[in-house]
């Protein structure tokens, strides 16, 4: 299962699902952003963290640089939402059930592709 959150009506994008992060700031690493934005975000403190390959997208309103990472732990319970509508727990497969960020599809791709861990 992934964590996706749902962009407020009010933002860019908004409505559509997208995973959660954020912009990283002058002096921080890749890593140091995505643990202060969802920490920001959701409340969420995170564990390791796995890079992913990255992902650019040009929208109209300009090109961004996805830099993923994959975090496996347990569902934190509850996650209060700072800056979204809603968010899900969702199987890679059902990822169509969603409408994402055009940004995002390369990155829900690469969780699909991604070989399973055994349990």
């Amino acid at each position: 299962m992934v964590l996706t959150t749902r962009r407020n009506e009010d933002k860019t994008l908004g409505g559509l699902w997208e995973f959660p992060g954020g912009k990283i700031e002058p002096g921080e690493s890749a890593e140091e952003a995505l643990r202060r934005e969802i920490l920001e975000e959701l409340q969420i403190p995170l564990g390791a963290l796995h890079s992913m390959a990255p992902v650019e997208h040009n929208y109209p309103f300009g090109t961004i640089k996805l830099l993923p990472f994959i975090h496996r732990g347990t569902r934190p319970d509850p996650i209060r939402l700072m800056d979204h509508s809603e968010y899900q727990w969702i199987a890679p497969s059902c990822w169509n059930s969603l409408d994402w960020a055009p940004a995002d599809i390369p990155v829900l791709r690469q969780l699909i592709d991604e070989p399973r861990e055994s349990t």
